[in-house]
């Protein structure tokens, strides 16, 4: 009986696939590779690391050292896990390692890596950051926004005063006023609120956003092992590509309404950063051109940083209820000073002051005064707790046991 023809193929296929591999693995010369766990086939080490992968990753580090060689699926990654390792990596080697490696969120949530943060590095990605630096985050360009800070800002504190005498759900209102405030800051409105002219709901707008920060960070697998990407086995591509579709309608309402706004009106001085990206983009004097959808992909990255709004001001408020109660024990008065406004100093006649002698009876003892050092440390130990919390927006907050990082 003749084997089938099929047959014959397929072994002739996977004899000369094994072959080449063979051969290019016996012409690779050996590198030197930092040390690490011996990988899987297939799998590399993926199989060590857990649901919480900066602590798999520390748990390695105690047994491999400061830098050692992983490999997920076929990629293999290089971990430095100490200050010296760090500044040599972001530092030293910073042009080497300042590429991004292409992932499936950056592909279908940033209109194929568009944004500064999936962007590989390039000209593309320098424009952009030079771009950041000087015209959206400019000292200038924050100031001209403080107003909106304020106002959101009273409105919180006007909105906690009318619920003082119910239980207040925290997280709540500070995730409505950070919305708040990048929305108005970047796309020159509130969509918090349900409005005629709004294309999407205020709940959708929320859902998006969350979808969107979990999406962003999640472990696909096709990452790690290119040549199942297509099957698509956790769903993510899938909900990524119908998130993208969301955001697009979205943004393209947007930028209509942006665009309407500045037809016919000369010399027309931006109000939001939406406003400055379509000045950019008429700009002939870029060294890359700024596309319609790189404006779109520079808008959708500002959204990512919603739930580290909410962190900050969730932090920024326990520093200042913290302090005043330590105020209240103690009995002495101090204030977040690095909250204050600077008061302007007075000039004065420049007088010579005569040099005291210090002698051990005229010190006097220096009274206990909370400075910003202590401050900042009660703010840094809030953040800390905080962020070793599950603060996914779209799920419940869930304290671990310890606080280690």
């Amino acid at each position: 009986m003749d084997t089938p023809t099929w047959v014959s193929y397929a072994a002739a296929w996977i004899a000369t696939l094994a072959l080449v591999l063979l051969s290019r693995r016996l012409r690779r010369r050996k590198l030197k590779l930092p040390p690490g766990p011996k990988p899987w086939p297939i799998i590399g080490n993926l199989n060590l690391i857990g649901p919480l992968p900066h602590r798999s990753i520390h748990d390695l580090s105690q047994e491999y050292g400061p830098i050692m060689h992983l490999k997920f699926g076929s990629c293999p990654v290089v971990v430095g896990s100490s200050v010296e390792m760090a500044k040599v990596i972001l530092k030293t080697h910073d042009v080497t390692f300042a590429s991004r490696p292409k992932t499936a969120a950056g592909k279908y949530t940033t209109y194929n890596y568009s944004d500064i943060t999936w962007s590989p590095y390039g000209s593309y990605w320098r424009q952009a950051r030079k771009m950041c630096l000087m015209e959206l985050f400019s000292a200038k360009r924050l100031d001209s926004y403080e107003y909106i800070r304020k106002e959101e800002m009273n409105a919180l504190l006007k909105g906690l005063y009318k619920s003082s005498e119910t239980p207040v759900n925290l997280k709540d209102h500070l995730s409505t006023v950070s919305l708040n405030v990048i929305s108005r800051m970047v796309l020159g409105k509130k969509y918090t609120d349900e409005t005629e002219n709004s294309i999407v709901s205020p709940e959708e707008f929320k859902k998006m956003l969350d979808e969107l920060f979990l999406l962003s960070g999640v472990l696909n697998i096709g990452d790690s092992i290119p040549w199942i990407d297509f099957l698509d086995l956790q769903g993510y591509i899938k909900r990524m590509k119908a998130l993208s579709k969301k955001f697009d309608r979205f943004l393209e309402h947007v930028l209509d309404e942006h665009n309407e706004r500045r037809k016919g009106v000369k010399d027309y001085v931006a109000k939001d950063m939406v406003d400055v990206l379509l000045q950019l983009a008429e700009d002939p004097n870029l060294e890359v051109k700024l596309e319609r959808h790189g404006v779109k992909a520079f808008t959708q990255v500002y959204d990512r940083l919603f739930p580290h709004f909410i962190v900050y001001f969730y932090c920024l408020t326990l520093t200042v209820l913290v302090l005043g109660w330590l105020g209240w024990l103690s009995g002495i008065s101090f204030g977040p000073t690095f909250l204050r406004p600077r008061k302007k100093r007075k000039k004065k006649k420049k007088k010579k002051k005569k040099k005291k002698k210090k002698t051990e009876e005229k010190t006097k003892e220096k009274k206990f005064k909370m400075d910003s050092g202590h401050e900042l440390f009660v703010f840094w130990f809030l953040c800390k707790v905080i962020w070793s919390c599950n603060f996914y927006p779209n799920t419940k907050p869930k304290v671990y046991k310890s606080f280690k990082f």
